[in-house]
């Protein structure tokens, strides 16, 4: 019942990469009942590339015995997707590894958003070192910890020297 509850998506493989068992969410994305997973591999389930690559992360976690996070593609409703997967390896008594469990859920948004982000920071990095208008910021208590060159240049000082100076050692006396 909880892992039915969840809105991840677990799987239970053998050692060789059969599917054992999963929860709903993921029945759903395969198109096939929880029940009939078992005896699966994943060449029947996605596409030839992804089910080489999930198998060789299977062994590779197999053969370490080493919980892993991975990012990667996976296909849902006929979309890529990007997905974050951690896949731990299932011990028997002895030790011995057995197989692979599996939990993931999708971080498309936050990709996307992740890289919007960047994009937008570097429009903003290249605006702010190319305006011929020196800017410069800092804290409340009035020290320079960022500028552009613009700013550096028009002060007489290195970007470096400018930094934790403060605006009243950069005005003159009669300004203050």
């Amino acid at each position: 019942m909880l892992l039915e509850n969840l809105p991840q998506k677990i799987f239970l493989k053998d050692r060789s990469s059969v599917y054992l068992s999963c929860n709903e969410n993921l029945d759903k994305d395969f198109k096939i009942k929880a029940e009939e997973i078992a005896g699966k591999t994943d060449y029947d389930l996605v596409p030839k590339e992804l089910a080489e690559k999930y198998r060789a992360d299977d062994r590779r976690i197999m053969e370490s015995g080493q919980t892993q996070d991975i990012e990667e593609r996976y296909i849902q409703d006929g979309q890529e997707v990007i997905i974050h997967t951690v896949k731990t390896p299932v011990k028997d008594k002895q030790g011995n590894v057995i197989g692979v469990f599996g939990i993931f859920w999708d971080i498309t948004e936050h990709k996307q958003a992740e890289e919007a982000l960047k994009k937008s920071e570097e429009k903003y990095r290249v605006l702010y070192e190319t305006i011929t208008d020196g800017v410069a910021g800092g804290p409340m208590d009035g020290r320079v910890t960022e500028c552009n060159q613009a700013f550096a240049d028009m002060l007489g000082y290195s970007k470096d020297e400018l930094t934790n100076l403060t605006y009243q050692q950069l005005t003159p006396k009669r300004w203050h």
